[in-house]
């Protein structure tokens, strides 16, 4: 009975709930939708990857890209999000749960993106404590 009841608890309080968006999280991308209009990005696909990092903050690499995938890799982002004429892929190495490659392409429609752009290679980074 215990056991039942610390279960409740933690799954009860406030950031342990699954499918919860991090504060740390919303922070950055609002920082990134800022970034957007202000047109520092000129790519149509921005990868904010969330780096591995301790308790006492969260650190994103944003990179402009050609595509939603991650560049020299196959992982596709756990959730596309729309903003404009771009799309922020968000990607955490931790959750490991990437959006199925069908879901991907009906909301981006990336294999048909025939607008071509330079390769970029720019890397921001956001901490957020």
């Amino acid at each position: 009975m215990r056991n039942v009841l610390l279960i409740l608890l933690l799954i009860s309080l406030p950031g342990c709930q699954p499918g919860k968006e991090s504060p740390a999280r919303s922070t950055a991308l609002r920082e990134v939708k800022r970034l957007i209009d202000q047109d520092s990005f000129p790519a149509k696909y921005i990868i904010m990857y969330e780096e591995p990092s301790n308790d006492i903050g969260s650190i994103y690499m944003i990179t402009p890209a050609n595509s939603p995938l991650v560049e020299g890799s196959l992982e596709r982002p756990e959730k596309v999000i729309k903003y404009r004429d771009r799309y922020i892929c968000l990607m955490n190495p931790m959750e490991s749960i990437d959006m199925p490659k069908e879901k991907l392409i009906e909301i981006t429609d990336y294999p048909n993106d025939t607008t071509t752009g330079p390769v970029y290679d720019e890397i921001w980074y956001i901490g957020v404590s």
